[in-house]
């Protein structure tokens, strides 16, 4: 098991072995077994993270998903969905929204698979449509607080195709203010000005055979 959690580009790495863990930030993180932890100590942990004051953070644990499960009870969670989108030319789909270039994406209503829901959010949010589904690509991890909360959104990723090549439409309500195609050779420049989650998970899809 390997999972990452983004406190805005700080990440906590939960991990049931130290060799899934990339030389890089093992040389740099803070790292713990389970055993070592008290709830108390990990709910310290995690109000380090959103306040700012770690760097990467490694917990490693021999049952995986038990602590999966511990660290996930300390947040309300949420799921979504969203997509990377191509056209016809190869580029892909980003909306603008809270001066960040971001994928389409949102939360899974109640009886939604994540599929649908990602199909659905693309569609409301760009007004690209239609959609043609080629498969998952994999799935991100951020916290953040929100009014007085702390929240865990799971965000599951699919690749769609379209044949649309038209600019799409902005979801005003929701803060988004552009919808832009942009070429894969152009995305040094947006990234800069993205997410940690959005730049892991282009990653994942361009390794993708």
């Amino acid at each position: 098991m390997f999972i990452k959690i983004y406190f805005d580009s700080i990440p906590l790495i939960l991990a049931d072995s130290p060799e899934f863990i990339p030389a890089t930030i093992h040389a740099s993180a803070t790292t713990y077994t389970n055993d070592e932890l008290a709830p108390s100590q990990l709910k310290k942990i995690i109000g380090d993270l959103y306040e700012g004051n770690s760097k990467a953070v490694v917990i490693i644990s021999g049952d995986g998903e038990a602590l999966k499960k511990e660290v996930f009870a300390c947040f309300e969670n949420i799921e979504a969905a969203g997509g990377i989108v191509q056209n016809e030319q190869k580029d892909l789909l980003f909306i603008f929204r809270k001066e960040r270039w971001d994928l389409p994406k949102g939360k899974m209503e109640a009886g939604e698979d994540a599929a649908s829901c990602a199909e659905r959010e693309i569609t409301e949010e760009t007004g690209i449509q239609p959609l043609q589904l080629i498969g998952p690509v994999g799935t991100t991890y951020h916290a953040y607080r929100e009014k007085k909360k702390d929240i865990l959104k799971t965000s599951h990723w699919f690749y769609f195709t379209t044949t649309n090549n038209e600019k799409g439409t902005p979801q005003t309500e929701e803060e988004i203010t552009e919808v832009k195609w942009i070429a894969t050779r152009d995305l040094k420049k947006p990234m800069k000005q993205s997410y940690e989650t959005i730049k892991e998970i282009l990653n994942t899809f361009f390794d993708k055979p």
